[in-house]
């Protein structure tokens, strides 16, 4: 029997001489704690993976991390040989494959996404797995370079290139401008392919958002190409100056007015026609309708109103004006007078509007009468 347990003793001993410290192993989950979780290692050598040496979390539940029977890989930190176990680390083996994987993209430019977990007034930080991804304000995309702006990243899923790694400090640099650089261009890329499809023609809407202002127009991103918005196509009344309309990272719906592949530009259209104020002119007048109207021009043959509630001009023939004979509209009207007018006709081809006061003085001694005649039968 003694025997037996010097030989036992000599085999667990050899079995631990065969492992190196820093040596990374495989171990399966036997057993899970809250101190410590137990693993066997090659079938038979027992390891110890104290709570410690899961995650650099602090205070956690080890069952949150690992479950009975799962595989997972983890170094030898110590060879205890009185208690004939290996001390093993999960974390630090996971740190190491992790740093590796970041080393990796940043040689490959490969794209990676990260939780934000920390703000600063000079940047933010984003931790990829169990590395801390150190981003500088002036490659967050969109951040004005404040704190304020910055604190509405934390806890957001970010995607980043890598475009700097230190080895010795395991530090890394990474940069959203970056990212959204390199998708912009693929983007772009695509878009114009599908536009020669015929994928992306005129009449075609979109959901944009507003890149820049000048004077003469606004940019709008439509997924993937800029277009651009005239300021006269901004709006159907008069624009002094596009901000007054639109705001960077203003959110629009589009429509392209142009397109050329060739050049790689698009005019854009916002204003919708539905809106214009002849639309809404036809929608709430018809011809016979009253309508009070303000004297703005005069012409030989007669006088422009300015219809109520409108932008829209209509003609008073000089003929219109009263019901005798007329030499010059002035003789009769001023200007900003208001009138009672008649709608004689509506154009919109021509976008003609007639108007008639002597028409309107008739009407309404028309409707004066009826309503007179109808009280006296009640």
């Amino acid at each position: 029997m003694q025997k037996l347990e010097k030989e036992n003793f000599a085999e667990m001993f050899e079995s631990l001489q065969s492992f190196k410290r820093g040596e990374h192993v495989k171990a399966v989950v036997e057993k899970i704690t809250l101190d410590e979780v137990l693993v066997r290692v090659n079938n038979d050598q027992i390891g110890s993976i104290p709570v410690s040496e899961i995650s650099d979390q602090a205070d956690i539940n080890p069952k949150d991390f690992l479950g009975l029977g799962e595989e997972i890989d983890v170094l030898v930190l110590k060879i205890s040989e009185k208690q004939g176990t290996l001390v093993l680390s999960k974390k630090r083996y996971d740190r190491i494959k992790d740093w590796d994987e970041v080393l990796d993209a940043y040689k490959k430019g490969t794209i990676l996404k990260a939780k934000v977990i920390e703000t600063r007034n000079t940047g933010i930080v984003a931790l990829y797995k169990t590395i801390r991804v150190f981003i500088p304000m002036s490659q967050v995309v969109n951040l004005p370079g404040n704190m304020e702006a910055s604190e509405n990243l934390l806890n957001q899923i970010v995607s980043f290139k890598v475009i700097k790694t230190e080895e010795m400090r395991k530090k890394a640099i990474g940069s959203i401008r970056a990212f959204v650089t390199e998708r912009k261009k693929e983007l772009k890329k695509r878009f114009w392919e599908e536009a020669k499809t015929g994928k992306h023609c005129v009449g075609n809407h979109y959901d944009g958002i507003v890149k820049n202002i000048e004077e003469y127009g606004v940019f709008v991103d439509i997924g993937g190409a800029d277009g651009m918005i005239h300021v006269a196509e901004l709006s159907w009344n008069r624009v002094d100056h596009p901000s007054d309309i639109l705001k960077v990272g203003d959110k629009v719906d589009v429509f392209i007015k142009k397109i050329d592949s060739e050049t790689e530009k698009i005019s854009l259209g916002y204003k919708k026609e539905e809106d214009s104020p002849w639309e809404k002119f036809k929608r709430k007048f018809k011809p016979g309708d009253i309508v009070t109207s303000k004297i703005v021009s005069f012409m030989k043959f007669g006088a422009f109103a300015t219809i109520e509630d409108t932008k829209i001009d209509g003609l008073i023939h000089i003929s219109q004006i009263a019901d005798y004979h007329v030499n010059a509209p002035q003789d009769v009207l001023e200007m900003g007078q208001s009138v009672q007018t008649l709608i004689r006709d509506i154009d919109p081809k021509r976008k003609c509007v007639g108007l008639s006061i002597t028409a309107a003085e008739k009407k309404k001694k028309t409707l004066a009468k009826d309503q007179f005649l109808k009280k006296s039968d009640e």
